[in-house]
Order: structure tokens, then C-alpha cells, then sequence
């Protein structure tokens, strides 16, 4: 439906974006993601026609828009700061974008957007006296009601607290379903996009360092760089002794080096949630509990390994985690399959 072709931009001497190519189907909802800076606000302006790109294209259903004013492409945006109207109740904030459509009709569309997002009881209310979340209900109302050929949000949750925000995230991603509108979305908060996304696509350094549905950057990522920026990771440092052997520390760790040969420097990464504490038995592997997180229905364990050279993370049911208690010392496992390996940098290669 929506094509990017060799995207670039620049400010001044700074390259921002540098040849993105991007597809975005029909319905899906598609997440940029990526730190500040990265170039995921730029390239949802140019898509919206708010920038133009100094090389590639933009394509909607086959039609070149890169040229097109934003006021005619017919996308609906939603922004951070709602951007709606003071002086005008939430009807006539819905009802400003349908001033195409006889009043009659326009207010009746408008009451259906509101009625949407359930804020139809409010309609009568000015800004002020809406909560924030009401506020970006509005703004989303506003953004569907000229029924847009695509639907583009620049972080629409990040000024809410946090639980309005779990809440919209679940409201955004009904309605966006329901009424089947291809979107695309800008967010730094990796748990919003693993989240709502169809499909994440991660921005570094104005490239795209992935894309994929949100299981596969979370399970499968392509570098250090996606695995530490989408999910938490432990991090260790490395070396392939053997086939399936990597020394960490002073102690040898299973795992799949297929890919990399006997001597090879390494970073090797383990999700907190694959760290497994043992009660007993026999193992060469200990941990010191250094200390316990509660964070209502999980509970973080800071560990240090004097055998691994370093401290992990590991998170636990807090049911489980309350029989746990700072200092003791427990076994410890890092299941082979759970390991992920990683190219290490090449500072770390030419020390070694």
C-alpha cells in the first residue's frame, strides 16, 4: 500500500536518513522504533508531507505523492501534544476536519468518531476539562473521521502516565483492527511497540538496523545492537575454546558457535527471563544474591558470579522470589539454547 524507495535526508551537513526502503501492507500497524535521533520522527514527516526526502520516493497504492502537500494526501495524524482546538468543545474538535461535508452530516460523523472511543457523554466538553487520555481519544477521533487512507501517530502515549497508557495501547490497537486502517507509528518505548506492532522496525543512525514481527526482533535479533535496545539482556564477554564451548570468565558455557571459529572474540547475551536459579545439586556455577526488586507481580534479582567475572539479572514471579533472600549463594544455569552470540567490537577483537 505505502512504499519508501531510498529515503535520504539531511540537515545541513548531517545525514538523517540514508537509503530506506520500507513497505507497509494493507491494515497493518507498523512501528518505528529507535532512540533519539535516529530518524524515525523525520521519516514519518516526510511520509506525511510535512519534509521532503532530498533523494527517493514516496508511493501510495502505486501513485508517486513524494511532492504532495501533506493537506492533500489524506492521512490522519495523531500527535504527542493532541494539538487540539481550546476554544472548541470535543465535537467541534472531531467536526473542524470534515468542514468538506454539509453540518449535518459532519456532526453526525463526528458524534459516530466520538461514540468510537467512547467519549460520546463528553462531547460538549472543551479541552480543559479532559483528561489527558480523554484528550488523545479526541485527537484520534479527529484523525479517523475524514477516514483517511492511512493513519500516522508520532509517540501519541508518551505524555500519558503509565497506566493510561497500557490502557489506550490496548484501545489504539482495537479500534485500528477493527476498522482495518494501515498505520504507521512512532515510538522509543520498545514495550509499546512489542506491544501493538504488526511489524517493528528499528532505526539506527538514520538505517534500519531490523524489521520484523516484534517475537522475531525480541527472539531473533540481527546484532548487539537489537538485542540490547528491544528487551533487557545480560551481556557477557567471550571466547570460542572449542566447537560449542565459549569460555566466560573461568568458566566454560555451552552454546551454538556454528557460526564462529575456535578463538573467536565474542559477546554473548542471555535474557533475564532464561537465567534459571537452582536449590541444589551438583554444579560448577554459583551466584551470590546481591539483591531484590520487588516490582509488584515480578521481582528483579541482581546476581554477581565471581566465575562468570560480573553481575546478571534475572526477573521471577514475585510468589517464587519470596522465598529468595539477599546473599545467599544458589546455583546457577544458563540453558544453551537461550544464549544468543554476537559479533564483538572491534575494540574488544584487537585486545584479544
Amino acid at each position: 500500500m505505502l512504499h519508501l524507495r531510498q529515503i535520504t535526508k539531511r540537515f545541513g551537513p548531517q545525514t538523517v536518513l540514508q537509503g530506506i526502503d520500507l513497505d507497509l501492507r494493507a491494515g497493518e500497524l507498523v512501528s518505528l522504533l529507535g532512540p533519539s535521533g535516529c530518524g524515525k520522527t523525520t521519516l514519518l514527516r516526510i511520509v506525511c508531507g510535512i519534509e521532503t526526502p532530498e533523494l527517493g520516493q514516496v508511493l501510495m497504492q502505486g501513485q508517486d505523492i513524494t511532492a504532495w502537500p501533506a493537506s492533500q494526501r489524506r492521512f490522519g495524524v495523531v500527535f504527542q501534544s493532541y494539538a487540539l482546538f481550546p476554544n472548541m468543545t470535543a465535537i467541534e474538535n472531531v467536526r473542524y476536519g470534515l468542514s468538506g461535508l454539509p453540518r449535518r452530516e459532519a456532526s453526525e460523523r463526528a458524534s459516530e468518531m466520538l461514540a468510537l472511543v467512547g467519549l460520546q457523554a463528553q462531547s460538549g466538553k472543551f479541552p480543559a476539562q479532559l483528561s489527558g487520555g480523554q484528550q488523545q481519544r479526541v485527537a484520534l477521533a479527529r484523525a479517523l473521521a475524514p477516514r483517511p487512507r492511512l493513519l500516522l501517530l508520532d509517540e501519541p502515549l508518551s505524555a500519558l502516565d503509565a497506566q493510561v497508557r497500557q490502557e489506550l495501547r490496548v484501545e489504539i490497537r482495537a479500534l485500528q483492527q477493527r476498522l482495518g486502517i494501515t498505520t504507521l507509528m512512532v515510538t522509543h518505548d520498545q514495550e509499546e511497540a512489542l506491544a501493538m506492532s504488526d511489524r517493528v522496525v528499528l532505526l539506527a543512525k538514520g538505517q534500519i538496523a531490523q524489521q520484523g514481527a516484534p517475537r522475531q526482533l525480541y527472539e531473533q535479533p540481527a546484532s548487539a545492537l537489537v538485542a540490547g535496545f528491544v528487551g533487557r539482556m545480560n551481556w557477557m564477554d567471550g571466547q570460542v575454546v572449542a566447537d560449542g564451548r565459549v569460555r566466560v570468565g573461568t568458566t566454560l558455557l555451552d552454546c551454538d558457535t556454528r557460526r564462529y571459529k575456535t578463538g573467536s572474540v565474542l559477546r554473548l547475551g542471555i535474557r533475564p527471563e532464561a537465567v534459571q536459579l537452582l536449590d541444589g545439586g551438583v554444579t560448577t556455577l554459583r551466584a551470590r544474591i546481591d539483591a531484590l526488586q520487588f516490582q509488584g507481580a515480578v521481582t528483579q534479582v541482581l546476581l554477581h558470579s565471581d566465575a562468570l567475572g560480573g553481575g546478571l539479572m534475572l526477573e521471577l514471579p514475585s510468589v517464587e522470589a519470596a522465598r529468595l533472600r539477599e546473599g545467599e549463594i544458589r546455583g546457577l544455569r544458563l540453558p544453551a539454547a537461550s544464549i544468543q552470540l554476537f559479533d564483538a567490537p572491534l575494540s574488544m577483537r584487537r585486545a584479544a
